[in-house]
């Protein structure tokens, strides 16, 4: 039964990140790059789904996370991103390190910048099904735990990987 309500919340919030993915889809690059800040974010707002909470994400967070990475993917630069429509930027997805089904767990906000990756679609899908998926988890959380963690987010690699069922 347990399984099943994860299932649920996974799918649901899984839906949210797609409809992210799609109002950023036609962005065009900013020239300014973006800057981290001292800020903590308030909770987000949320909608309760067949009893799911969902948390709201913010488009803006999104673009931000994915200027600051200069939209490249923070697996490796090297990864080879088509354009976007705009013929000028490349496609990049904006990924929740710490997934948002479990805003509930802490008392600051996930949705910042800090939480939010910029990767390339293979790197995103093998994050969410692939064999190495702990292994690209590991790199972006010891890359990011410092800034979170200055954020007020204390969470351990171990808890992580719960989250994502590893």
């Amino acid at each position: 039964m347990i399984n099943k309500k994860l299932d649920r919340i996974e799918l649901i919030n899984s839906y949210e990140d797609d409809k992210l993915q799609i109002k950023i889809a036609k962005i065009k690059k900013k020239e300014n790059y973006f800057e981290y800040t001292d800020e903590i974010a308030p909770l987000p707002e949320y909608k309760e789904i067949n009893g799911i909470k969902v948390y709201k994400r913010d488009k803006q967070r999104a673009i931000n996370a994915l200027n600051h990475a200069h939209y490249s993917c923070e697996i490796d630069i090297k990864h080879v991103c088509f354009l976007r429509k705009d013929g000028l930027t490349p496609y990049t997805e904006a990924h929740h390190l710490i997934p948002l089904a479990f805003q509930y767990k802490f008392k600051n906000s996930l949705d910042i910048e800090e939480n939010i990756v910029s990767l390339c679609s293979n790197c995103h899908n093998e994050i969410h099904y692939g064999f190495n998926a702990k292994i690209l988890i590991n790199k972006l959380f010891e890359e990011r735990k410092a800034v979170l963690k200055a954020k007020g987010i204390n969470i351990s690699i171990d808890e992580l990987y719960e989250y994502y069922g590893l």
